[in-house]
């Protein structure tokens, strides 16, 4: 069970690359142009049974709105050099405190607005469909993480 929580935790970090710049917050509801970084190689600590995931760079949009009882995002983009899609659906808290977004390092390139954290202690629900390298194939992923975060169901196709 340690082993699917430090997954959990690690699925969520993997866009949350050590930034070159400073960051800016999005917590506003709107639109806003962002990218998001897949790479286990860029995690602080090996996770036992992850993986391989990556290395991808996807651009998109992401939607954030304000309902209710909580905050819901969205991540709609492509991979950057292949166009194979991903979506991401979050909801958090109502005390979620945004994404942070900055120039990080990635590939060998400085990549301006990358997501480079969620503040993961306010999420509810997220939701992850998307293509991209696993273990050095093409392949999509499904994942679904609880708060905690949890990891609720993982499956590669």
């Amino acid at each position: 069970m340690k082993a699917i929580r430090t997954f959990g935790a690690a699925v969520l970090t993997l866009a949350l690359v050590a930034p070159s710049s400073a960051q800016t917050t999005i917590h506003d509801p709107g639109q806003y142009s962002v990218k998001v970084a897949v790479d286990t190689s860029l995690l602080p600590i090996p996770v036992p049974g992850l993986p391989a995931l990556g290395p991808n760079l996807y651009a998109g949009t992401l939607t954030v709105r304000e309902q209710s009882a909580f905050i819901e995002a969205r991540f709609q983009g492509t991979e950057v050099d292949t166009g194979d899609p991903i979506t991401v659906k979050c909801r958090f808290s109502p005390t979620w405190s945004g994404f942070t977004v900055a120039t990080v390092s990635f590939g060998g390139n400085s990549v301006p607005d990358v997501v480079t954290g969620l503040d993961g202690a306010a999420l509810i629900l997220m939701k992850i469909n998307g293509v991209g390298q696993v273990d050095g194939f093409t392949a999509q992923v499904l994942a679904e993480l609880g708060s905690g975060p949890s990891l609720v169901r993982w499956t590669v196709r």
